[in-house]
């Protein structure tokens, strides 16, 4: 098959994890990462963007200089109520649950090092700590973000009230099925019972939730639709479905059920019709919006950066429209990217400056209520100091996040990474590098 190659980026041995020379090449519809170790020969893999039109507009997009809010997880138990064959959990392997104290002095740091972005609580499982509430309180009462990444069967309305109270951000819940007998298969046991249960509860309370789902080729790929389906009919309070693939490459034998990019994509563009490029206008307007307002003071939660492809969904009854078709995106991008590279230093100004001109983008009447939340919440966060928060009604995010392994790992997007990890050591490292090297 004819080969066309497309940029140089550094990538590692798969087998000594030193850094070596790598290459991306096209071939046919499908992106490869080829490089070669001078110990252990030659390595080529299907890159973590597999999909041509994906690879070149993420570059594309990765190649304008922008702020990057990065997201931290940091694990704080190895306890686990499961055992999933294909966990790829930091901690599984020995005893791990630092003190509240310990904790605290990593994730101070974090606010010492301006990550910007929030705290997902990892484990094993976080809920197992009798503590856990305690350690969300002291993360708040230091002003930042937390998340707790969770299989949710320790939620319950008790524990959901206290975090509730401490106005927890999000619980990412782990949600890969809309069929039990695909639990079982996956997890070992049946849960989705649990799982609904949980979200009914959470209903009553004011923390957001988004569904995390590992995917396995002839094993849940047939839920995708049904998941965002979900996701559209609870929108009040699920805001983002993150589906990833199984790892594509090395020993593990989850490889055979790797999907590629468009076995993710296909299913959504037919029974939806959202498309890649639906995902690359919302993605782009997503990190440019984002950082308007870190510029601006008032920077909101979540940024996709190059990892992941995002689609705003607006649900309007049982449709689901990409934000782009309601809105002109691509010139709200330019024009938030316009008064970014402005040396303005009166943030008011710059507001100012913006209204007026959003007024002329052509927008479709039925987002005039969301709108009009986004402004009020701009004020709001003026007049509070606070950050501004993002979750509107009828809308929530479809995220299609490929992971990066020791083999198709590739540093011009990791050193763009948004999702970065603790370590042993105490530093904090992007999240598919600690994959990597402490696995």
């Amino acid at each position: 098959m004819k080969e066309t190659f497309l940029n140089n980026t550094e990538s590692l041995c798969p087998i000594c994890l030193k850094k070596v020379k790598a290459q991306i090449v096209l071939k046919g519809n499908r992106v490869f990462l080829k490089k070669r170790c001078h110990l252990h020969g030659k390595f080529e893999c299907l890159h973590a963007w597999d999909d041509s039109f994906f690879y070149k507009e993420i570059f594309r997009i990765s190649k304008k200089k922008k702020v990057h809010f990065r997201d931290t997880t940091v694990d704080i138990t190895s306890k686990c109520n499961m055992n999933c064959p294909f966990c790829f959990s930091f901690v599984k392997n020995e005893f791990y649950e630092p003190s509240i104290s310990d904790l605290m002095r990593k994730i101070r740091k974090l606010k010492t090092l301006d990550m910007g972005g929030d705290v997902i609580l990892y484990g094993g499982e976080p809920t197992l700590r009798d503590d856990l509430v305690d350690i969300v309180r002291n993360i708040k009462n230091i002003g930042l973000s937390v998340n707790i990444a969770t299989n949710g069967l320790e939620l319950d309305e008790t524990l959901l009230k206290k975090l509730d109270k401490l106005k927890l951000d999000r619980i990412q819940l782990q949600f890969d099925s809309m069929d039990d007998q695909i639990y079982e298969k996956l997890r070992k046991t049946k849960v989705l019972k649990e799982k609904l249960k949980l979200l009914e509860d959470i209903k009553k309370t004011n923390i957001d939730v988004t569904l995390f789902v590992v995917l396995l080729k002839g094993v849940n790929n047939n839920q995708i639709n049904k998941i965002i389906s979900f996701a559209g009919k609870n929108s009040e309070k699920i805001k983002s479905v993150i589906f990833t693939a199984v790892s594509p490459e090395g020993k593990d034998r989850y490889r055979f059920y790797h999907l590629i990019n468009d076995d993710i994509m296909k299913p959504i563009e037919t029974k939806f019709k959202i498309s890649k490029e639906d995902f690359i206008k919302c993605t782009e307007f997503d990190i440019i919006f984002s950082n308007f307002l870190y510029k601006i003071g008032r920077m909101k939660r979540r940024n996709p950066a190059y990892c992941e492809a995002l689609c705003y969904i607006y649900v309007k009854g049982s449709k689901l429209i990409p934000l782009n078709r309601l809105i002109d995106l691509e010139e709200l991008t330019e024009l938030f990217d316009d008064i970014i590279k402005k040396d303005n230093k009166n943030k008011l100004k710059m507001v100012l400056y913006m209204l007026p001109k959003i007024i002329k983008i052509k927008f479709n009447i039925i987002l005039l209520p969301i709108l009009f939340q986004v402004f009020i919440s701009l004020i709001h966060s003026f007049l509070t100091k606070k950050p501004m928060q993002g979750n509107f009604k009828k809308t929530f995010g479809i995220i299609i996040a490929p992971s990066q392994n020791r083999y198709n790992i590739d540093y011009h997007f990791i050193k763009n990474c948004n999702l970065y990890a603790d370590t042993k050591n105490g530093k904090f490292i992007s999240f598919c590098e600690k994959l990597i090297f402490q696995n």
